[in-house]
């Protein structure tokens, strides 16, 4: 079974990824999930089981993806599942060629 992904599945996955993550940003932000009054922060670090799914931005280095090959910094996006993770760079943070984030 091929499980190789394609440039054009990978940008959707990114698309939809980012999309999901202001439209629940902007949400949280309006509405209070917790006592203090502040958005809920799930955290990014933990285990997850079959069919669970998580998205968010990385604010600890324990959420950040581990490896030789691992790239990833604070305030760069989390998405992950019981089988693949992935880090998508943050629009604020220019590393490499491009003039903008989020490559």
């Amino acid at each position: 079974m091929d499980t190789s992904f394609s440039k054009r599945d990978l940008f959707l996955f990114a698309t939809i990824f980012l999309l999901t993550t202001f439209v629940c940003s902007a949400c949280s932000s309006t509405q209070s999930s917790q006592k203090d009054g502040g958005p809920l922060h799930l955290p990014l670090d933990v285990v997850l089981t079959s069919g669970q799914v998580r998205s968010g931005v990385v604010e600890k280095e324990s959420e950040l993806l581990h490896g030789p090959e691992a790239q990833g910094w604070l305030g760069d996006f989390k998405m992950y599942n019981d089988r693949a993770a992935f880090i998508i760079q943050g629009l604020d943070d220019v590393r490499g060629w491009g003039p903008y984030g989020g490559s």
